[in-house]
């Protein structure tokens, strides 16, 4: 059978257990719990400090296993790309600090996790990046708060704790017509609920640390889309130190590969709840 014949959950599994460690026909991938890479020769050393050969330097610049678990969601959401980060607020930031400037603005739905609202209120508006908060739900008023200034459009598919729905297809369209930055934290809703990037968002970003992990030991971040962009929030990460262990990065793939029951259960769960409190007086 044809790999791209196999389903989601099939594909994840074949992924984790065919990654290339160098001969090593490990069942399960390896931790690479370490700082720095040998080398054969200066030589080899440098070219890849250049970039004319691939590998790694050190691991706050990159490593192994969190670059699989990167990789592993990015080919969930389908996406070109993906950098994964010691939590959800740090690919944020970074998202942020990477592609703002100061005198830019954003419109982000006002229903969205605090620690991102407070980030987007205090911290980068110290840094002269103004935050207009709208009902994302009423795209009337999400269009009156786009100026010139504006460059991202950013929400949650849920609300994070209120499960504001956003329209995702509706939001990347005018997204587009105003050549903004379509951002869309898809943390509550992750595949096979739904992949942001199919109905155009520009990225799409997870907490590892809530359905991905799925365990409730580990914190971390995820975010993919085109590797112009991931490359620059990658950057940012590395300047401020925002780097995911190789143990979570590990817990997170193996997370990953029960995801797709994981997720498909508890659907099944909420409905039948919601079904019997609906019949409740």
């Amino acid at each position: 059978m044809k790999k791209k014949n196999l389903k989601l959950g099939t594909r994840i599994i074949k992924a984790c257990n065919e990654a290339d460690f160098s001969q090593v026909r490990s069942h399960i991938p390896p931790i690479f719990q370490t700082v720095n890479y040998d080398y054969k020769d200066s030589d080899e050393g440098f070219a890849i400090f250049k970039g004319d050969q691939k590998g790694y330097l050190y691991s706050r610049h990159g490593n192994p296993t969190t670059d699989l678990l990167a990789n592993l969601v990015a080919l969930l959401e389908e996406g070109e790309s993906g950098v994964a980060a010691a939590s959800g607020m740090a690919v944020i930031s970074a998202l942020m600090s990477a592609m703002l400037e100061p005198g830019d603005e954003i419109v982000s739905s006002k229903n969205i996790y605090g620690g991102t609202r407070s980030f987007l209120l205090d911290f980068m508006h110290k840094f002269g990046v103004k935050t207009h908060f709208v009902d994302i739900t009423n795209l009337a008023q999400v269009e009156e708060n786009i100026t010139p200034k504006t460059k991202i459009l950013y929400t949650e598919t849920l609300g994070n704790p209120n499960l504001v729905i956003a329209d995702i297809a509706a939001l990347a369209n005018r997204a587009r017509k105003r050549d903004l930055l379509f951002c869309v934290d898809s943390t509550f809703t992750p595949p096979p609920v739904l992949q942001p990037l199919k109905l155009g968002a520009d990225v799409v970003l997870h907490s590892a640390t809530k359905y991905i992990g799925g365990h409730g030991d580990l914190i971390g971040g995820v975010l993919v889309g085109e590797k112009t962009i991931v490359d620059q929030v990658a950057h940012a990460l590395k300047l401020f130190g925002g780097t995911l262990s190789p143990f979570n990065a590990w817990l997170a793939v193996r997370g990953l590969k029960t995801l797709n029951l994981r997720v498909k259960r508890q659907c099944k769960n909420a409905l039948q709840l919601a079904g019997f409190l609906q019949e409740q007086k």
